[in-house]
């Protein structure tokens, strides 16, 4: 027959065992994170959105604002190659007008982002 303190024991460790593993089930868990978003009309409306898509969402937002960035310093660039003598305007204003057009298309990303 058992001893009445190790199926006290038993029992208690059992239940502690039961106790955190449901502790970790049920609250472990990424809680999903809410945010105001705008649709096509402008108006608001509540978005859900997880942890991991909000850091995915980060990091892609900041690559686009980086490439943002070194376009718009490509630009200056492009200013000060042209007042040097080393481009003629025409090839300067062929240059800034795709990069103007990547700069949009960027800005665009951002707001989708």
């Amino acid at each position: 027959m058992a001893d009445p303190l190790t199926v006290l024991l038993a029992g208690l460790g059992g239940g502690l065992v039961g106790v955190g593993a449901s502790y970790y089930v049920f609250y472990s868990k990424p809680k999903p994170t809410k945010a105001l978003t705008r649709d096509e009309g402008g108006r608001l409306k509540t978005a859900t959105f997880s942890l991991a898509e909000l850091e995915r969402s980060r990091r892609e937002m900041r690559t686009i604002v980086l490439e943002r960035d070194l376009l718009s310093s490509a630009l200056m660039k492009l200013y000060e190659a042209e007042t040097e003598g080393r481009i003629t305007k025409e090839e300067r204003e062929m240059i800034t007008k795709r990069y103007t057009g990547q700069i949009k298309s960027f800005e665009s990303k951002l707001k989708d982002v």
